[in-house]
C-alpha cells in the first residue's frame, strides 16, 4: 500500500513539475535591459511586468548585465516598471508580445527619487535575436479583415513565406485550409491548440483535414505558423508548426459578432459553368427560331 501511495505522489510531483514547460509551446516572453544614464548595466533593479488587459504581473531583478526576461507571457500586450534606489522608477510603454516571441526593452534610468516616476518610450526591437524560427504571425487585422468564404483560419496560413496550396482534390482536404510547406505533404504539418497536441492521428478522410478541434475564427487570439528551425518542444511533424492561442478573459467586457451569407449572387462563377449556361442558352435560342 505504501508502495502505491508513494507511486502517486512521484507521478503528481512530475505533473507539477513538467505542467509550465508543456504550457510554453503557446507563451511568449519580454526581456528589459536596464540601464543608467551613461548607458552601463544596472544590475539589481526591481522589474514588474504587468499584463495590460488583466493586471497580472511578474516580478524579478536583472542580472549582473542589467538583463531580466519574464518568461512564460501569455501573448498580450504588456507594461514593463523598473524601480532602483537612487533613480526615479521608470514605466515603460505597453510591448506586444506575441506567440512564441521575446521581444527585448531598453530602459534608460534617470538619476532621482524613488519616489519620483517617469514613463519612457520603450520600443520592443523588431529583429528577432532570441528564437531562429522562420515563419509568420496571424493576428490583428490581418486575421480580423481579410475575406475568408469559409472562416477556416487554416486558409489565413497560406499567407506565409513557404506555404502554398495543395492540390484541389477531396483527400487532399483543400477546402479545409490545408496546405503544404517546403514541399511536404499537409499531412506532415503539427497543430498546436493553446498548448496542447490538436492533431487529428485517425485522418478525417471524409473533411481531408489533420486537426481534430478546429476553433471559430472569432475566438482566436493569433496563431503563428513556423516552417522552418522551429523549437524542438515541437517536434513531430516535417512540415509546418501551427499554434494557435484562443482569447482569454479581461477585465473589460467585450465580444464580436458576424453576419455570414454565401449566395449564388454573390459568388464568382467558374469557366465551365458558364460555358454550361452559354450552351444552354444558344440550343433555347435554335429550336425557338426554328418553329414556322
Amino acid at each position: 500500500m505504501r508502495s502505491v501511495v508513494a507511486v502517486v505522489i512521484v507521478v503528481f510531483a512530475g505533473l507539477l513539475l513538467f505542467g509550465p514547460a508543456l504550457a510554453q509551446q503557446d507563451a511568449g516572453g519580454l526581456i528589459v535591459s536596464v540601464t543608467d544614464p551613461d548607458g552601463a548595466a544596472v544590475p539589481n533593479a526591481r522589474v514588474a511586468v504587468r499584463n495590460v488587459d488583466t493586471n497580472a504581473a511578474v516580478t524579478g531583478s536583472t542580472n549582473a548585465l542589467g538583463l531580466w526576461t519574464a518568461s512564460p507571457l501569455r501573448p498580450g500586450h504588456y507594461q514593463a516598471t523598473v524601480e532602483k534606489e537612487g533613480f526615479r522608477k521608470a514605466v515603460a510603454d505597453a510591448v506586444s508580445v506575441g506567440v512564441q516571441e521575446t521581444p527585448r526593452v531598453a530602459i534608460a534610468l534617470s538619476i532621482g527619487s524613488v519616489t519620483e516616476s517617469v514613463t519612457v518610450a520603450a520600443e520592443a526591437t523588431t529583429l528577432q535575436t532570441v528564437d531562429v524560427s522562420k515563419g509568420q504571425q496571424i493576428s490583428g487585422a490581418l486575421k480580423d479583415e481579410l475575406p475568408l468564404a469559409d472562416r477556416n483560419y487554416g486558409s489565413l496560413a497560406k499567407l506565409t513565406v513557404g506555404v502554398v496550396s495543395v492540390t484541389p482534390t477531396v483527400r487532399d482536404g483543400a477546402g479545409t485550409g490545408a496546405f503544404s510547406a517546403n514541399g511536404v505533404r499537409q499531412y506532415q504539418n503539427n497543430y498546436v491548440l493553446d498548448g496542447v497536441d490538436n492533431n487529428l492521428y485517425d485522418q478525417n478522410v471524409n473533411e481531408g483535414r489533420t486537426f481534430a478541434i478546429a476553433p471559430s475564427l472569432d475566438s482566436i487570439a493569433e496563431f503563428r505558423v513556423q516552417t522552418n528551425a522551429f523549437s524542438a518542444e515541437f517536434g513531430r511533424g516535417g512540415g509546418a508548426t501551427v499554434n494557435v492561442v484562443t482569447k482569454s478573459g479581461t477585465n473589460g467586457l467585450h465580444g464580436s459578432f458576424y453576419e455570414y451569407r454565401q449566395g449564388s449572387d454573390v459568388n464568382a462563377n467558374t469557366f465551365f459553368n458558364t460555358m454550361q449556361k452559354r450552351s444552354t442558352s444558344a440550343h433555347i435560342t435554335s429550336a425557338s427560331t426554328e418553329r414556322p
